[in-house]
C-alpha cells in the first residue's frame, strides 16, 4: 500500500529470471516505493529454464541461450504470449481500480523489463508510463502490430541499462530499443539512461524511478 495511505497511482513491477516478488518487496514498499503509489509486485511461473541447464525456476518465458542470435532464433513467443495474457488481466484489474489507465505504471528488471515493453505497448490504452531496467526488446521479429497496439497512444517509456552488463550486453538491448523507437512516432516520449553498472539495480535507478513517477500528472 502507499505510504500516504490514499492510492493516486499503481506501480506494477516484474522481477527477472529466478527471483521473485521477494526481490523487490522491500526496495519498493518499504525503502524506495514513490508516495501515494501502490506497488503490485506479480510472480512469474515455475518453468525450465534451458540455458541453466532446465533447472526449474520461476520466468516469464524460456530462454534458450544468452547469445542473442541463439535467443531470438529459439525464442520462446509461446510462453512470452502466455505471460503476456496473464501480465495484461493484471493490468487492466489496475485500471479499473484507477478509472484511468494513465495513472498506472509497468516496469520491471531484465526478463521483467523485458515484459514490461512486451506487455505495456501492447495494452489497448495509454499508460502512465512503462519501465525497462537492464531489458530488450522480445519478439522484435514478430509484425510490429503483434507487439504495438496502437503507435499513436502510449505513454513514456523509460529504459536504464549497465554499460558492463554481461547479461544483457547494452550494445545489443541499445539496437534493439532503437529498433523500438523508429517504429514509434513518437520517439521523444523515450527515455534512455546508462549507467557504470553490471546486471543490477542501484540506488540511483530506484530514485530515479520514485521522482519520474512522482513527477507525472
Amino acid at each position: 500500500q502507499p505510504k500516504s495511505g490514499k492510492t493516486k497511482k499503481i506501480l506494477i513491477w516484474l522481477h527477472g529470471l529466478g527471483d521473485s516478488s521477494q526481490g523487490f518487496s522491500s526496495e519498493f514498499q518499504n525503502r524506495f516505493g514513490p508516495d501515494d503509489t501502490k506497488v503490485i509486485l506479480p510472480n512469474a511461473p515455475i518453468r525450465p529454464i534451458t540455458v541453466n541447464f532446465g533447472a526449474k525456476m520461476q520466468g516469464w518465458y524460456d530462454i534458450a541461450s544468452l547469445d542473442r542470435d541463439e535467443f531470438e532464433k529459439n525464442e520462446d513467443v509461446k510462453g512470452a504470449l502466455e505471460s503476456r495474457a496473464k501480465l495484461t488481466n493484471i493490468l487492466a484489474d489496475a485500471v479499473d481500480e484507477m478509472d484511468n489507465s494513465e495513472q498506472v505504471y509497468l516496469g520491471g528488471f531484465s526478463q521483467g523489463g523485458a515484459m514490461s515493453l512486451a506487455t505495456g505497448l501492447m495494452y489497448p490504452k495509454p499508460l502512465g508510463g512503462i519501465i525497462s531496467c537492464s531489458g530488450y526488446m522480445i519478439m522484435r521479429h514478430e509484425p510490429i502490430e503483434s507487439r504495438i497496439h496502437q503507435l499513436d497512444s502510449h505513454g513514456p517509456i523509460l529504459l536504464w541499462h549497465g554499460i558492463h552488463d554481461p547479461v544483457v550486453p547494452k550494445v545489443h538491448a541499445m539496437k534493439t530499443y532503437e529498433q523500438m523507437k523508429d517504429e514509434l512516432p513518437d520517439s521523444q516520449l523515450v527515455t534512455t539512461y546508462t549507467h557504470d553498472y553490471e546486471h543490477t539495480m542501484t540506488l540511483p535507478q530506484f530514485l530515479q524511478i520514485k521522482q519520474w513517477i512522482e513527477d507525472t500528472p
